[in-house]
Parts: C-alpha cells; sequence; structure tokens
C-alpha cells in the first residue's frame, strides 16, 4: 500500500460580522432553501449571538488569542492536526432555520476551531449552485471571523444503474466543485451511494463508482479542488471494498474522507490503521460502531493511531443525535483537544 501526501489549505484572519440570505427548512434534498437573514434566525435561544459576542457567550471555549500557526507544533517537535467543524452538527437547526450561519461561524471562532467544513445542504438553493454574490459572502464571513472553509459536500449517488442519472450525478459533483473554488474550500465530499441495483454484479456498481470518481477527480483537478470520498455506510461500508476504491483512482486530487463511525466491524481502529494512509480529511465523531453496535470513541486510541501515522490535516468534528449541538460540540471539541 502506497501512502499518499496531500497538502490541505486553510482561510485564516481577523474577526467580525456579516449577514447573508440564511438557510432555512430543507424538506427534501432538492428542494431550495428560502432565503432570510442570516441575523434574523434563531438568534435569541442563544445568548451572545449578537454583533458584540465573544467567547465568553460560550463557556469553556478558548478565550485567548490565537497563538499562531506556530501552535501546531508540539513538544515532541510534531505538526499536529488542525480541529475543525462539520456542519451537519448543527443539522436540524440550519435546516429549520433556528441556528444561522453565521451564529455557527462565530461559535466554531469562539470555541478555537480552524475551520467548518460547510455541506452545501446549508448553502441556499443547494442542489442548485446560488449566485456568486451567495458564495462569496459566505466567504467573506468566514474570513472575518477567522474560520477556514476547509470543504463542502454533495448528497451524490453513482449506483444508480441508468447511464444517464449518473451523469447527473457526476455532474452535480463538478457544478459544487466549481463553487468550492469561489468559496475557497480545497474539497468537495462525495459519495458512492447506496442503491442496489437488481441485476448486476456488485464488481459493475463498483466500476460505475470508479469512472465517477475519476472523472470528478480529473476535474477538481482542474479547479484546484479536491474530491473526499466518504466512506458513509452505503453501498461501500468494508475496508478491503474502500482500498480497492482508493487504488483504482490514482489521482493526488482524489483521497478518503475517513468516517470512523462507519466501520461496523470487530476493531474499528484496525480499520482506521488500514485507511488512514488514504485520509486527506474526516469524519470524527462520538461513537465508533463495534460490531455494528454504538460504542463511545476511544479519543486516546484514535489520537495515538492519528499521530503514529503522522497525519497533519485537517481533523473536522461530527456530533450526531438528541441534545443541544453547541453543548456536544463543545465537549467533543474539548475531548480532543486535551490529547493534542
Amino acid at each position: 500500500m502506497k501512502r499518499r501526501k496531500f497538502l490541505n489549505a486553510a482561510m485564516m484572519t481577523g474577526i467580525g460580522g456579516l449577514t447573508l440570505p440564511a438557510t432555512a427548512a430543507l424538506r427534501s434534498s432538492d428542494q431550495k432553501l428560502a432565503n432570510n437573514t442570516l441575523s434574523g434566525i434563531g438568534v435569541e435561544n442563544h445568548p451572545g449571538t449578537g454583533a458584540n459576542a465573544g467567547p465568553e457567550a460560550y463557556p469553556g471555549t478558548n478565550t485567548g488569542p490565537d497563538p499562531g500557526p506556530g501552535s501546531r507544533v508540539n513538544p515532541a517537535g510534531k505538526i499536529t492536526p488542525r480541529i475543525c467543524l462539520n456542519a451537519y452538527s448543527f443539522n436540524a437547526g440550519l435546516r429549520s432555520g433556528e441556528v444561522t450561519l453565521e451564529e455557527m461561524f462565530r461559535f466554531a471562532a469562539a470555541t478555537g476551531f480552524a475551520g467548518i467544513d460547510l455541506t452545501a445542504y446549508y448553502i441556499p438553493e443547494y442542489p442548485v449552485v446560488p449566485d456568486d454574490k451567495v458564495l462569496f459572502d459566505i466567504k467573506k464571513m468566514a474570513f472575518r471571523f477567522g474560520i477556514g472553509i476547509t470543504g463542502t459536500g454533495v448528497r451524490n449517488d453513482f449506483t444508480l444503474p441508468d447511464a444517464g442519472d449518473r451523469a447527473r450525478e457526476v455532474q452535480l459533483v463538478k457544478n459544487w466543485i466549481i463553487a468550492a473554488s469561489k468559496m475557497g474550500a480545497p474539497h468537495v465530499r462525495v459519495f458512492a451511494g447506496k442503491t442496489s441495483p437488481e441485476g448486476y454484479t456488485r464488481e459493475e456498481v463498483k466500476s460505475w463508482i470508479i469512472e465517477g470518481f475519476r472523472e470528478c477527480a480529473a476535474f477538481g483537478a482542474k479547479h484546484g479542488v479536491m474530491v473526499a470520498f466518504q466512506n458513509h455506510d452505503d453501498y461501500i461500508v468494508y475496508t478491503p471494498d474502500i482500498i480497492d476504491i482508493m487504488e483504482a483512482v490514482p489521482s493526488d486530487w482524489f483521497g478518503l474522507m475517513l468516517d470512523i463511525g462507519s466501520l461496523p466491524v470487530a476493531d474499528p481502529y484496525r480499520e482506521i490503521e488500514k485507511l488512514i494512509p488514504y485520509a486527506i480529511t474526516w469524519q470524527v465523531k462520538e461513537n465508533v460502531k463495534t460490531d455494528g453496535e454504538p460504542q463511545p470513541t476511544d479519543f486516546s486510541r484514535l489520537m495515538k493511531i492519528i499521530d503514529q501515522a503522522g497525519y497533519e490535516g485537517y481533523l473536522p468534528l461530527e456530533t450526531l443525535g438528541e441534545g443541544d449541538p453547541f453543548e456536544k460540540v463543545q465537549r467533543l471539541y474539548s475531548q480532543v483537544k486535551a490529547l493534542m
């Protein structure tokens, strides 16, 4: 197995406030998001989210100045990953409009996150790419909060049996690769798909997935945007299949978003060790699956694996399920940060 080396990009500076059209309720993945103002929805539910709010609004968050790039070098001289927030942690609130993009960006900056993986579902008009002004306003807002947009992602399906349908799924990814380049997002997250079409062998379906990934990676290379395949517990689940796909797409613009919560085997940490050479980004979650059953993540073991592998890129965190996402994200951030 070849060890792949990838470079991740970030956008870091400043802090400020901004408003732009906000996300509202998504009734399905192909419906457009309503246009509200970011500053006008849901802010009253969380104190200290106004224009002058600071880290004190979120107990336990980083209240000191950013120590700068030098802080990434630990006492052993190794470069530590940068912790990021996956926007899906706020999925329910972002879809309903109870949480705004501005509120999420402000919270992420106050907590100490280096960036946000801004899934495209929460960008107005998804799956259609909005006007450049919307993308540029999001980019400007992130810049002024000192937060990098570390990636975005779409809900594609390359397992569809009809070639025309698959071509439309590829075009969806390409459209958002262009959008990502405009926002300064260095990667677009993609899925394999979830269909198990009758009358086709597993190898045939895998060939469709590989073909789609190759085309997307080649397009991404032309626009300076990496394509990150997330092992999302759908058609492609187990490590041998994941590695087969990774090796079949020989592009430096293609890599793995290593989802630690979607490895339903006896020892998911052993699978993480096998897959980390392909990782360009992550989905770090509160729980892993041991023989398919959720178990709390052993962050000490996980961070040791990451450290031993020499991974130096972004480390996005994602919380799922019931509970206040602000509290859950803070708790997860503290757990991971304490081990770095």
